[in-house]
């Protein structure tokens, strides 16, 4: 619906009960659909404790210069981010993801070898939208156990010319 709606300025004439459809810039954009065959949901939010090395500089009031005061790679601290989980909620019959065997509730773990913790949900269905006949390399999660999947991308509505 969306995909359709974004190509026209949509006016709605509420006494007439009429809407008109106006064609904008977008109307010649290529019409992506998912390939994949996953819906794909965020499940909640995970702390991620990363390593930081500190390092102490003095800055010299008489130059542009710095100093290095303590470059000890035993002095760190910790930072601490939320990342997002996500998981597949649901396939479509048929599709590549179907067909490779993803389940609802397995985690989403790597796209193209990228952490989907690094993502947002709209980066990932961006990805699953991209060209058909396109391969994409996922890896998840099924019971605490990864699992590599190669999808083959492929358009869900086939022109058919007859």
């Amino acid at each position: 619906g969306s995909e359709i709606l974004r190509r026209f300025t949509v006016i709605l004439d509420y006494p007439d009960q009429k809407i008109y459809l106006k064609p904008n810039r977008s109307l010649d954009d290529p019409f992506l659909i998912d390939g994949s065959g996953l819906e794909v949901k965020q499940e909640g939010l995970l702390w991620e404790k990363e390593q930081v090395q500190v390092r102490t500089a003095k800055v010299s009031q008489t130059s542009n210069e710095i100093n290095v005061i303590n470059d000890n790679p035993d002095s760190f601290q910790y930072k601490f981010t939320l990342k997002p989980i996500f998981i597949v909620s649901g396939t479509r019959k048929d599709s590549p993801a179907q067909k490779a065997g993803i389940l609802k509730n397995d985690e989403l773990v790597k796209i193209d070898n990228k952490n989907t913790k690094d993502m947002t949900l709209n980066n990932i269905q961006r990805i699953l939208k991209t060209d058909v006949s396109r391969k994409i390399n996922l890896e998840i999660k099924r019971n605490g156990h990864p699992i590599k999947v190669e999808l083959l991308l492929e358009d869900p509505i086939p022109y058919i010319e007859e």
